[in-house]
């Protein structure tokens, strides 16, 4: 049975509103042409544009240099992980929490999009708000605002929306704290089921860069409608990243992978891998646990020159994962 493949509008960040593609509407037409089934939309790529966002489009025709999930560059793994600063990284999630609180006017014309290229909405990947923020009262407020989203994912047909675990927390002793996000993961589970969408984490750094803070929280939460999102290139390298992989896909049933490709060279890499990942390895831990929902395709923010990395990623999908070993 050959698995749904989507692409990720983040894997043309650097393309929309660009030249190269102006509007939304040829980022649906430019999905059709590549033959694929259907489309990942990300909330901040489909925000109204006088929406101010704490990043910009780069070169269109240029993958920018490919950055691995310890922040380091390819050959390079053995440097210390790249921090934000704290100040900063308060300013920018200020900026994303105001920029998701306003529906988005594009929802419309999404709608018909969609249905002119007959595409579908395999998930969406929400990077607004803070559900482990310790301050209740924000919290809750970001927790409405996550709901104004669920609505829009159900309104759009998406079976699924991710939401990030939030702030990481600490108790006296230094360990993990898991408390408040899964807590909100509960509550919004619940508004979920009513609209028939199901919520979603990823393995997307904070907390949940740590294969066994995932599945501590996706076993606190212990909610039919709270599914992982497992995403094969944000593990720290190594043996850690196929035993988290793995441990992912053994909580619950996924109903969305993301397929995160980097940078490409056979002869450097292997064929079959990107910079850092092992796909033919990916695919036989995927396959052992009879996944049957959907691909989606994501080039780490670039779709480069022709769309080349999308069309790479998509070829290994068809090698490796639609196909038995």
């Amino acid at each position: 049975m050959r698995n749904k493949v989507a692409v990720s509008s983040y894997s043309f960040s650097n393309a929309l509103y660009t030249e190269k593609m102006p509007g939304l509407e040829d980022f649906f037409r430019t999905v059709k042409a590549l033959g694929l089934d259907g489309v990942e939309l990300v909330a901040f790529n489909i925000l109204d544009r006088d929406v101010p966002l704490p990043m910009g489009p780069g070169d269109p025709d240029k993958s920018p240099d490919p950055v691995l999930p310890d922040g380091s560059h390819p050959g390079q793994a053995e440097q210390p992980r790249a921090r934000m600063d704290p100040e900063k990284m308060k300013a920018f999630q200020t900026m994303m929490a105001n920029a998701g609180r306003k529906r988005p006017g594009t929802i419309d014309a999404i709608k018909g999009y969609l249905k002119k290229y007959d595409l579908a909405v395999c998930n969406m990947p929400v990077d607004f708000g803070d559900i482990g923020n310790p301050d209740e009262e924000a919290r809750k407020a970001d927790i409405e605002m996550l709901k104004m989203w669920i609505d829009i994912a159900a309104e759009l047909g998406s079976p699924s929306v991710r939401f990030n675990s939030g702030t990481v927390n600490r108790d006296a002793d230094g360990n993990l704290d898991l408390s408040i996000c899964i807590r909100s993961y509960k509550e919004l589970a619940r508004y979920g089921a009513e609209k028939n969408v199901a919520v979603t984490m990823e393995n997307h750094g904070g907390a949940t860069e740590q294969p066994e803070a995932c599945a501590a929280i996706f076993e606190g939460v212990n909610d039919p409608n709270y599914q992982l999102t497992p995403d094969l290139g944000n593990f720290h390298l190594g043996e850690e990243m196929y035993r988290g992989i793995d441990m992912m896909f053994s909580c619950g049933k996924p109903l969305c992978v993301h397929v995160k490709t980097y940078a490409f060279d056979d002869e450097k890499y292997g064929e079959g891998c990107d910079s850092h990942t092992d796909f033919r390895r990916m695919a036989e831990i995927v396959r052992r646990h009879g996944y049957q929902g959907w691909y989606s395709i994501e080039c780490n923010g670039a779709c480069g020159k022709d769309y080349s990395s999308v069309i790479r990623t998509k070829e290994i999908i068809d090698k490796y994962f639609q196909t038995e070993a």
